[in-house]
């Protein structure tokens, strides 16, 4: 296992398919990892307990579905926070070095763009930015999902820029992030609290 990202390498004898998949999704998940709980411990094996746990009662609703009390928990402004029903790992080597995390859900495609350099390829100009937002848009339409979120951090000053002068231009619209100051009303488990996702500017667009 790989110390940094936990990813396993499956291309030995004892690799395990399901096993990259959970990698997959935890690897996801640890986006919205707030920076203070990843060098704990403790936080990492709830965060993985969490993650199990939560798609296991995912899973078994899609077997045996059941009705689902309306909860507070479900804010349209932060579907984020619910598991995807797919995960991927998309590539685009022409735009960025590392490979781009996604999920989606039943109508939003959730992107996650490397955060340490994506703005080298935001830098490049809005011709740029168009080619690889076009394929993404196009893998989301593909997905048949309605919208389309991209998270890029807040820390690559470029990129934001880049983007929020360009915003009207391709089509998008800012998502405000999530109300911090509530989150002790909406959620009960301490788990839920060690997610956010206030190190990202929230960009969406239609597929």
């Amino acid at each position: 296992m790989d110390s940094r990202t936990g990813m396993r390498d499956i291309g030995k004898p004892g690799g395990n398919l399901v096993q990259l998949y959970w990698d997959i999704i935890l690897l996801t998940e640890s986006k919205f990892l707030l920076p203070q709980y990843r060098q704990q411990q403790q936080s990492l094996k709830s965060f993985q307990k969490y993650v199990v746990d939560k798609m296991g009662v995912t899973l078994n609703r899609m077997v045996k579905p059941v009705k689902v009390p309306y909860s507070r928990t479900g804010n349209l402004n932060t579907p984020w926070r619910q598991l995807g029903m797919k995960y991927l790992m998309v590539y685009l080597p022409l735009h960025f070095k590392d490979v781009i995390w996604c999920k989606c859900d039943q109508f939003c495609f959730h992107v996650i763009l490397p955060q340490n350099n994506a703005s080298s390829a935001l830098r490049r100009g809005i011709s740029n930015d168009k080619e690889w937002l076009l394929s993404l848009l196009e893998l989301g339409d593909k997905l048949g999902m309605q919208s389309i979120r991209i998270y890029i951090g807040r820390d690559d000053f470029n990129g934001v820029s880049t983007f929020l002068r360009n915003l009207n231009w391709i089509g998008g619209r800012l998502v405000p992030n999530e109300n911090r100051a509530g989150l002790m009303a909406q959620y009960s488990s301490v788990d839920d609290l060690i997610f956010g996702d206030e190190n990202y500017i929230i960009l969406e667009f239609e597929c």
